[in-house]
């Protein structure tokens, strides 16, 4: 039996043997919760082209986003 099919198995209820398989799902509802975009939904791809205020003001606001 293939994981995948391990896995329908599973979600039918149907009895398996071995290891219960697992996953993770992840929601992104940071925007709908808290008014800001999730960290690993932003780019950084300028990073080297801010001052190091501007650095430390993204640094600090990830830091309560996580929070």
């Amino acid at each position: 039996m293939t994981p995948r099919e391990k896995f329908i198995k599973c979600l039918k209820r149907e009895p398996i043997t071995g290891h219960v398989p697992h996953f993770e799902l992840v929601f992104f509802l940071t925007m709908e919760a808290i008014g800001k975009i999730h960290p690993q939904h932003r780019c950084f791809d300028q990073w080297d082209q801010m001052s190091r205020r501007e650095q430390d003001l993204h640094v600090k606001d990830i830091a309560e986003t996580y929070i």
